[in-house]
């Protein structure tokens, strides 16, 4: 889904994911079995600068209310950032980040990684002190933490209080 999205362009389109038949079809019919795969394909579209939107029902089967938490905590998230500033970023992912949203000239950055990071980076990071806002996107859970890094390559060990899909909003 996120390479799907990337090769579709940055900046002359808008991306939106909604009803990918038969596939979120199959999906929903799992109901939350499925939900990790579905948050995960929302969080994919996401961070490749798309949007994700979920409506009426999708033939036979409606999203759960637990899979519609999910699509509104990473609304919630998302919000929370400087999302018009950003655009994909995946070469600067460092550590076990999987995707990035970057803006390297104000210094703001969206990593994720989607299956148990140890730690999330990004590369060549300009030295200051920073603001950490790490979110749990399977959950919501937020821990906010501050750290002062040299420049270059930088990584910052995931919480143990966020789980296995973890998010941070990096930002001076």
């Amino acid at each position: 889904m996120h390479d799907a999205v990337g090769k579709a362009g940055w900046g002359d389109w808008v991306y939106v994911m909604a009803e990918a038949h038969p596939w979120h079809r199959d999906l929903l019919a799992g109901g939350n079995a499925s939900r990790a795969v579905i948050r995960q394909s929302m969080w994919a579209t996401a961070m490749a600068g798309g949007y994700v939107m979920f409506y009426d029902a999708f033939e036979t089967h409606d999203p759960t209310d637990e899979m519609l938490n999910d699509l509104r905590r990473l609304q919630q998230f998302m919000e929370s950032t400087e999302l018009a500033a950003l655009a994909p970023a995946d070469t600067l992912a460092a550590g076990d980040t999987q995707w990035v949203l970057a803006n390297p000239k104000r210094r703001l950055y969206v990593l994720y990684a989607g299956s148990g990071a140890a730690n999330l980076g990004v590369k060549n990071l300009a030295a200051g002190m920073y603001r950490l806002s790490w979110f749990d996107a399977a959950d919501g859970a937020r821990i906010e933490r501050t750290a002062t890094v040299e420049r270059g390559d930088a990584s910052f060990s995931v919480p143990p209080e966020i789980g296995a899909e973890s998010v941070l909003y990096l930002r001076p």
